[in-house]
């Protein structure tokens, strides 16, 4: 069962802990992880758009102009593509396909970027997360002591942790900086951050299982 040491918001260990072996020692699966992010991306995607076809557009049936004897090509009604407020040649219907993955491709998936992340060395344990008081200065500092001050950080925090007005007044002005309740994590956040950091509180709500997904 792999070890870590847990830290105070001073950058100081604190004590040592066992992580769940089905989160932190896990075999990567590489195509998992691959199908996950996929899935992530697919859920996200806005919706396509939607134009009208000719059947559709409400303009005049009648034909534009006799057919013969201007000099002029043949043209049937003003809905045709060609013409200004006439339909759209070969436009998007809005139909967007759903990518499915069961949830316990999910999880495994998750628990396969967090070992990953781990063995990188990437992750740092804190008691908790929330400060004394309200200081987005301050919180930088913290980020500097547990050396997180650099690239996209992570930070996975209990629930009591994520609604706490000070955390969240202190950290939503920091760059590159997301913070999110464990146990709704994604495989694009984890492999996305440069450094991650996860509260104890957020250890037991992995640990307990959910849906591990955002």
């Amino acid at each position: 069962m792999p070890q870590a040491a847990v830290l105070n918001l001073q950058g100081e260990e604190v004590k040592q802990i066992e992580l769940d072996s089905t989160l932190f020692d896990v075999e990567p699966n590489l195509d998992l992880i691959h199908q996950a992010l996929l899935y992530v991306d697919n859920q996200r995607a806005q919706p396509r758009g939607l134009t009208l076809s000719r059947s559709q557009v409400a303009t005049t049936g009648a034909k534009m102009y006799r057919q013969k004897g201007l000099g002029r090509a043949r043209h049937g009604d003003r809905g045709a593509p060609v013409f200004v407020g006439g339909a759209r040649a070969h436009a998007p219907k809005g139909v967007r396909s759903r990518q499915r993955m069961p949830k316990k491709m999910r999880r495994k998936a998750v628990a396969g970027a967090l070992t990953a992340q781990f063995r990188k060395g990437l992750l740092r344990f804190v008691e908790d997360f929330r400060p004394d008081e309200v200081s987005t200065r301050k919180m930088g500092e913290v980020l500097e002591n547990l050396r997180c001050s650099r690239g996209k950080v992570l930070a996975l925090v209990g629930q009591e942790e994520y609604y706490d007005d000070t955390l969240d007044q202190s950290c939503r002005n920091l760059p590159r900086f997301v913070l999110r309740c464990a146990p709704h994590v994604n495989v694009r956040d984890l492999l996305g951050a440069d450094h991650i950091i996860v509260s104890q509180g957020a250890l037991a709500l992995m640990a307990s299982g959910g849906e591990g997904d955002a």
